[in-house]
């Protein structure tokens, strides 16, 4: 990561929870429009977008044209504009549904544009990469009325200042273009009015400086415009040294490392350096990419990273396997409703992704919502899950109290769920193969079924569904107990009579204002 600081009910009822969930649901619909792309088998399907909100507006009162980086600290967002309104924003994002602006300080010079410059915050104060100036400094301690203070780093105009990323009191700078001063700076910056370089790395003749830079422990990693890798020891930030480099991965604007893993975009290619041994890091996987370039990455939790992608775009990777990593879902569009626009850099804070997005002049607030983990084959879920509970190709669940699935089920076509007991699914349970209501359970879903193999619901089951019921064919339901199924359906039920078998077809529709028809009949089925 570059830029950012490191550190059983009634028909009644039913109906008009329907009404409410379909309201909801419409309005959901309309704000976002986030997609999924292709999920390997065994993997999870990453975290779930929705578009919450957002502050845009070039020149006053936001200030936030040509937004390109993003840092979250304390409750506010601080971001940085590299063309238009150039300076430094904050924005108040303690209620994330309404961010609101609170301060904007310009800035003279040059502020690398375009995903290639840098802002960090430690303490009280703010750093944002200035081109040939430097690095800005900005006193932060009081949000509502933040000032500037002398730039660092300027090195009298010789070299210019790209990159940089923040831990703790230490400053790590990248300098690019200007003879023998291009390399990477440390500074403390414990009193930032007060600055001390500690270290020096020059970069190799040609290398034509760096885009990509992040810090994990005593490791600092960057690659540089020709494609090398490299790992710097920063232990000692007086004399910090490279302990090994890995030529030919190419460009990349941003990088994360996780454990022993540095993760980059080059070329539409998701490649992973294993940084284990840091003397010779090593490539050991290249998986294709959803777009061309990745403008930053931050991390969600230790299993997944958030990516901007270029074409308007945030898409999430699983790296639970670090060597086979898998794009997940993801949410795109510039302008309404999702004002992705020109996403360049990303901060996660608090369940939330801020993003900001150039060509919308936009900090974009996004919702995520973590799934909740798929349950391995057979296994008993007997909690409340949050995010939609999805199910791996052939994997079966047993449901039993006090589960609760807020975001309901979604299985692969080839599953078996079975009910024990009460259980409610806030939301739809679909393309599972056989549902299975044991002896006295109850299923309640506020939002559709669909089952594609065998119904069976035994003696005191209830089955109550809100939504749209897809039938699996009256062969393969057995129907011993009791249903409650939502409007405007066709429930084609089984049920067993002096030892012939039933079907029973009921369509039961909601007339506007006239009440609700009934239409039954019997025949039988040898």
């Amino acid at each position: 990561m570059w830029g950012f600081c490191i550190n059983g009910g009634n028909n009644k009822y039913m109906k008009k929870k329907i009404v409410s969930i379909l309201a909801a649901a419409a309005a959901i619909a309309t704000a976002t429009s986030a997609a999924f792309l292709p999920i390997a088998a065994g993997a999870t399907a990453g975290v779930e977008f929705s578009f919450l909100s957002n502050l845009q507006g070039q020149g006053a009162p936001n200030y936030l044209g040509t937004v390109s980086q993003v840092t979250v600290d304390g409750g506010y967002a601080y971001t940085s504009s590299d063309y238009y309104d150039q300076g430094l924003d904050v924005v108040d994002i303690s209620n994330p549904s309404t961010p609101t602006f609170v301060a904007h300080v310009p800035f003279t010079g040059t502020v690398p544009g375009f995903g290639q410059g840098g802002i960090g915050k430690s303490g009280d104060f703010v750093f944002v990469s200035a081109g040939y100036t430097g690095i800005w400094v900005v006193d932060a301690s009081d949000p509502t009325s933040p000032t500037v203070r002398p730039a660092i780093l300027s090195n009298g105009g010789t070299t210019f200042t790209r990159r940089l990323a923040v831990q703790g009191s230490y400053l790590y700078a990248i300098n690019n273009w200007g003879g023998n001063l291009d390399g990477l700076r440390i500074v403390d910056v414990s009193n930032p009015l007060s600055p001390v370089l500690m270290g020096f790395v020059s970069f190799p003749v040609g290398s034509g400086g760096t885009n990509a830079v992040t810090v994990s422990g005593n490791r600092l990693y960057f690659i540089s415009e020709t494609g090398t890798f490299s790992v710097v020891d920063i232990s000692d930030p007086s004399s910090p040294a490279v302990l090994g480099t890995l030529p030919g991965v190419g460009l990349a604007l941003s990088m994360e490392v996780v454990g022993n893993y540095a993760y980059f975009v080059n070329n539409s290619v998701l490649k992973v350096v294993d940084v284990s041994s840091p003397a010779s890091p090593a490539l050991v996987a290249s998986i294709p990419a959803p777009s061309y370039v990745s403008f930053d990455v931050a991390r969600l939790d230790p299993t997944t990273l958030v990516f901007t992608i270029s074409g308007d775009m945030v898409v999430t990777a699983d790296i639970s396997n670090p060597t086979a990593p898998v794009f997940g879902t993801s949410i795109t569009g510039a302008g309404a409703p999702n004002y992705l626009g020109g996403a360049m850099s990303i901060a996660v804070s608090g369940g939330k992704a801020y993003v900001a997005a150039r060509s919308d002049a936009s900090l974009t607030v996004l919702s995520i919502v973590a799934p909740s983990p798929t349950p391995p084959p057979g296994e008993v879920v007997d909690t409340v899950h949050d995010g939609v509970l999805k199910l791996n190709p052939g994997q079966d669940a047993v449901l039993r109290p006090p589960a609760v699935l807020n975001g309901g089920l979604v299985g692969t076509g080839d599953n078996t769920v079975t009910i024990e007991g009460n259980v409610q699914a806030d939301g739809s349970v679909k393309n599972i193969l056989n549902l299975h209501l044991t002896a006295g359970s109850t299923l309640t879903i506020t939002g559709g079924l669909e089952v594609k193999g065998t119904l069976i619901i035994d003696a005191g089951a209830i089955l109550i569904v809100g939504g749209k019921f897809t039938c699996p064919g009256a062969t393969n339901i057995t129907n011993n107990g009791s249903t409650d199924i939502g409007n405007n359906q066709c429930l084609e039920l089984t049920a067993k009579a002096g030892g012939s078998t039933l079907a029973i077809y009921a369509l039961v529709a909601l007339a506007s204002g006239f009440g609700i028809g009934v239409f039954m009949k019997a025949r039988k089925v040898f």
